[in-house]
């Protein structure tokens, strides 16, 4: 009897260490719907953003491309190489812009994939984004 409790023991104190503890950080994101579209309203590159939420889409566009740095939170950054929205097509593009203007770009999978969680609270318009980062010990 003595030998099973023993065992526990030791599985138990060297748990933490067999396995790296995870440190959860949720970033919560403002939106509005319009059209059945979810618009998120960011800060990017340092000037206010509205993003369309495209869980669909594989990359995110932005009407001029390039290195995009989205500030999750104060102090909170997260970058990416986003295609220019030209790059929808003449056709597209200018539909679009009628259909939505002031819409800056599109976020796409290629910045939600960097999340361990990504969940939209529709009763407060907030999507949340999960990271999960390994804590220093």
């Amino acid at each position: 009897m003595v030998r099973p409790a023993l065992l526990f023991l030791v599985l138990f104190l060297f748990a933490g260490v067999a396995s790296p503890q995870e440190q959860h950080h949720i970033f919560r994101i403002p939106f509005q719907t319009v059209n059945g579209l979810l618009l998120l309203d960011m800060k990017l590159n340092g000037k206010t953003a509205v993003m369309v939420l495209d869980t669909g889409s594989t990359e995110t566009l932005f009407r001029t491309g390039g290195v995009i740095v989205l500030e999750l939170e104060p102090g909170h950054t997260t970058g990416v190489a986003a295609r220019s929205m030209s790059n929808l097509g003449v056709s597209r593009m200018v539909s679009f812009g009628k259909t939505f203007p002031g819409v800056d770009g599109i976020l796409g999978e290629d910045v939600l994939r960097q999340f361990s969680a990504v969940r939209i609270d529709y009763k407060n318009h907030f999507v949340e984004l999960e990271s999960a980062s390994k804590r220093s010990e």
